[in-house]
C-alpha cells in the first residue's frame, strides 16, 4: 500500500513538535507551511490559525492548504492592506468574507483559518455582544415586524426597496426579505400581523419563492457594533477630547473639528456604517477582541516572525501618521488608534513562531525547497523531464489533466523508464509516479528525498487559483427594472406604451405576490406579475418627449408592431445586401497558433472557463480565415473578456498586425 505524502510528512519531527506546541521553527512561508498544516490536520483535525505577513502571501497558503486537503476546512479572513483607513473595508467582497468566517467560528467546528497582520489586528465586537445581536426567526412565533426592521438596521443592514445583493433588507406590508451572509440566497418571510406565516428561499432575478424553511438565522451584516453603555461612554469622551483638541486648534480648525465629530457622531448613533467609523471602534469600545476570540485555536502560528513584526510596525507608523495629519487639519480627533497591540491578540495564544533562515541551533527546520525554474533556458520538454529525474530521489509529476500525462508518460517511455500512476498525493514504490493532482506548484522534501513537479514547472500552466469564494451575493432583480422610476414610460408586449406607476403586492387566490402597475389611455390599468416581467420593457425614445399612450382593449397597438415589423424586414433586406458584398472581399488570414502563441497563453496567471475557451477558439477560426472578421464579443463585467482579447492580441501580433 502506497503511503501518502501527508502521511509521510506528519512523521517528521516538525509535524510532531508543531502538534505538541513545541519549539520554533524554520520553514518556507508559503509552500512548508501548506504542507506541515495540511499534514498536521490530516492527521490530527483541529483548529489551526495560520497568520501571515499581508493579503497576497495569505490567500496563496490558502489556496495550497485547499488543494491539498478539502476547500471546506480552510477559511481565509481577509482585509485590504491599505494605511489609510478610510478606504479599509471598502471591499463588500472582503466584509461578506469576514462576516461569514466570524460566524463560521461560532459553529466550533476543526477548520485551518488562514489570516494576515492588517486582518488579525483589526478590533471585532465582544463575541457576545456579536451572538446577542443575531436574530433567530420562526415560523409560528409572533415578532414586531417595526422591530425586526430597527434591529436590522442597528446590526448593519441597508434598508431598499427590492433586494439585489447580500446584506441589504426590504419590506413590503407584511413581506420581509433579507439577505444574510451566511445563506446563498435571500430570505422571504411572510407573517400574518405579528405571526410568521411561513420562510422561504427566493430568486432575486425573477422573484419566485422556492424552498420553505422552519425557521432563519440573520446574522450582523457590520463589524461596527456597540453597545449602549459604550455608546454613552463614547459621547462623554468624546467631548472631552473634543474641548482639549479645540484649544490646541483654535477657532476656525476648532470649528472644523466640531463639524467632522458631530457627522461622524450622527452616523455612529444612527447605525449609518461607513468606513470612517473604524477610526473610532478602538476609542468606543471597553474591551479589545480579534477573530482568535471568536476561534480560540488550538494552535497559532506566524508564518514569517520577521515580516510579521515589519508588517505590524509599519500599520501603526502609518495608521498613527495619518490619524496625526487628520487631527492637524481638523478632521478627526487626537489619541485615536486603529489597530489592536500583539499583547492583546496574543493574550491566551502564544504562537509558534517560524522564520525562513535559521538563527538558533535549537530551531527546527522542516528543509522544504520550492523550484525555480526558468522555461525559457530550457524550452525542451525532454531535457527538462530528465533534469528532474538525475538525482536520488523519488520524483512525482502532479499533473492537471490527462493530455499533460500522456505527454510526460510519452517521454518516460521513450526513454524506457519506469514509473506508475499514483492517485492524488500517494508516494510511488517506485522511483518515478504519475498523478492527475491540481498542485499549485511544485517542491522538494530534503529530508524525505522527494520531489514534486507540477505543470507550473512543466508546461507554465498555472492551475485555476480560487483566492477566496465570495460570499458576496450580487444579482439583478429583472433585466431593466433598475432603471424604472414611477412616471417612467415602458412598453407591455401585447398591450404597448404605459407609464409605470408603481410596485404593489397584491393577494391573489390567498397569494402575495408582487406586481408592475402601468397606467393607460383613459385611466386604465393593468397589472403584470414580476414572474412576466420579461414582456415589458422602458420606453426608449427622443429625450424630451412623450410617447403616445396606448388604448387597452383595441387593436391600435397591434398595427403600430405591424407597421414597424415592415419596416425591420426593408433594414434586414438592406443588410443582407450589404453581406453578400462583404463576403465578396478577401481578409487577412492570420497565422496557426504556434509556440510563441502558446508560451505566452500558459503564461497567463487564470486559466480559462469553458466558455472563454469556446468563445476563444471561434474567434481564432476567423482570424485564421481569409473572409472578413465580424464577431462581438459579450459578457458581464469581471467576467473574463479581457482574457479572451489578450490572446487574440497576440495571434494578431505574431502575425505583423496591431
Amino acid at each position: 500500500m502506497k503511503e501518502s505524502l501527508l502521511k509521510t510528512i506528519s512523521l517528521s519531527e516538525s509535524a510532531t513538535s508543531l502538534l505538541a506546541k513545541s519549539g520554533n521553527f524554520v520553514v518556507n512561508d508559503t509552500i512548508g507551511i501548506s504542507l506541515i498544516f495540511a499534514a498536521i490536520f490530516d492527521k490530527k483535525p483541529g483548529k489551526y490559525l495560520v497568520v501571515c505577513p499581508n493579503l497576497y502571501s495569505a490567500q496563496k497558503v490558502a489556496d495550497m492548504i485547499a488543494s491539498l486537503i478539502s476547500e471546506e476546512n480552510v477559511l481565509l479572513f481577509p482585509m485590504d492592506d491599505l494605511m489609510r483607513c478610510e478606504l479599509l473595508t471598502s471591499s463588500k467582497e472582503i466584509l461578506a468574507q469576514r462576516l461569514y468566517v466570524i460566524d463560521q467560528c461560532l459553529n466550533d467546528e476543526n477548520k485551518i483559518i488562514v489570516t494576515h497582520a492588517t486582518s488579525l489586528l483589526t478590533p471585532l465586537p465582544n463575541p457576545a455582544v456579536y451572538v446577542s445581536k443575531v436574530l433567530k426567526i420562526e415560523v409560528g412565533k409572533s415578532y414586531n415586524l417595526n422591530e425586526l426592521k430597527t434591529q436590522l438596521v442597528n446590526i448593519g443592514y441597508s434598508q431598499v426597496g427590492k433586494i439585489d445583493q447580500s446584506l441589504q433588507f426590504a419590506c413590503r406590508g407584511d413581506i420581509l426579505d433579507i439577505f444574510s451572509i451566511n445563506y446563498n440566497k435571500p430570505i422571504r418571510i411572510e407573517f400574518f400581523g405579528d405571526e410568521v406565516e411561513s420562510i422561504h428561499y427566493f430568486e432575486i432575478s425573477n422573484q419566485t419563492s422556492n424552498d420553505a424553511l422552519n425557521a432563519v438565522r440573520i446574522i450582523p451584516a457590520t463589524e461596527c457594533i456597540f453597545t449602549e453603555q459604550e455608546l454613552n461612554n463614547f459621547k462623554i469622551n468624546m467631548n472631552k477630547q473634543l474641548d482639549k483638541d479645540c484649544l490646541m486648534l483654535g477657532n476656525e480648525l476648532g470649528d472644523l473639528l466640531k463639524q467632522n465629530t458631530s457627522l461622524d457622531y450622527e452616523k455612529i448613533i444612527s447605525h449609518s456604517y461607513s468606513p470612517r467609523v473604524y477610526k473610532y471602534i478602538r476609542y468606543i469600545r471597553n474591551d479589545q477582541f480579534s477573530i482568535i476570540d471568536y476561534f480560540k485555536p488550538d494552535i497559532v502560528c506566524i508564518s514569517n516572525e520577521k515580516q510579521y513584526n515589519s508588517t505590524v510596525e509599519l500599520l501603526n507608523t502609518e495608521s498613527r501618521k495619518y490619524f496625526s495629519d487628520l487631527s492637524s487639519q481638523g478632521r478627526l480627533l487626537s489619541h485615536l488608534e486603529m489597530f489592536l497591540n500583539n499583547d492583546v491578540v496574543f493574550k491566551y495564544n502564544k504562537p509558534i513562531l517560524c522564520n525562513l533562515f535559521k538563527e538558533h541551533q535549537n530551531e527546527i527546520d522542516f528543509d522544504v525547497r520550492p523550484l525555480v525554474i526558468n522555461r525559457s533556458n530550457t524550452p525542451d520538454l525532454n531535457v527538462l523531464v530528465h533534469s528532474f529525474l538525475d538525482t536520488k530521489n523519488k520524483v512525482i509529476f502532479a499533473l492537471s489533466n490527462k493530455q499533460q500525462l500522456d505527454s510526460i508518460s510519452n517521454i518516460l517511455n521513450d526513454k524506457k523508464i519506469e514509473y506508475e500512476f499514483t492517485n492524488g498525493l500517494e508516494i510511488p514504490n517506485k522511483k518515478v509516479g504519475l498523478s492527475i493532482f491540481p498542485l499549485e506548484e511544485g517542491f522538494e522534501l530534503k529530508q524525505q528525498s522527494i520531489t514534486y513537479i507540477s505543470s507550473r514547472e512543466l508546461f507554465g500552466f498555472l492551475n485555476k487559483s480560487s483566492r477566496f469564494a465570495s460570499h458576496f451575493k450580487q444579482g439583478v432583480i429583472l433585466k431593466n427594472y433598475d432603471e424604472l422610476q414611477p412616471g417612467d414610460y415602458v412598453v407591455h408586449e401585447y398591450q404597448g406604451i404605459g407609464q409605470f406607476l408603481e410596485l404593489q403586492t397584491l393577494e391573489v387566490d390567498g397569494v402575495h405576490r408582487d406586481y408592475l402597475k402601468i397606467a393607460y389611455y383613459g385611466g386604465e390599468l393593468l397589472y403584470v406579475p414580476l414572474t412576466q416581467f420579461q414582456l415589458v420593457r422602458k420606453y426608449m425614445g427622443k429625450e424630451g418627449l412623450k410617447p403616445r399612450i396606448s388604448h387597452l382593449h383595441t387593436k391600435d397597438w397591434e398595427n403600430t408592431k405591424k407597421r414597424i415589423k415592415e419596416r425591420i424586414n426593408d433594414l434586414a433586406n438592406r443588410l443582407f445586401a450589404l453581406y453578400v458584398e462583404r463576403n465578396k472581399v478577401k481578409g487577412f488570414p492570420f497565422q496557426e497558433d504556434d509556440e510563441f502563441q502558446k508560451d505566452f497563453e500558459n503564461a497567463c496567471p487564470f486559466e480559462l472557463t469553458r466558455d472563454q475557451l469556446k468563445s476563444l477558439g471561434e474567434i481564432k477560426v476567423d482570424m485564421e480565415s481569409d473572409h472578413p472578421m465580424d464577431r462581438l464579443l459579450c459578457g458581464d463585467v469581471g467576467f473574463g473578456k479581457t482574457e479572451v482579447a489578450f490572446r487574440a492580441i497576440m495571434k494578431a501580433i505574431l502575425s505583423g498586425k496591431q
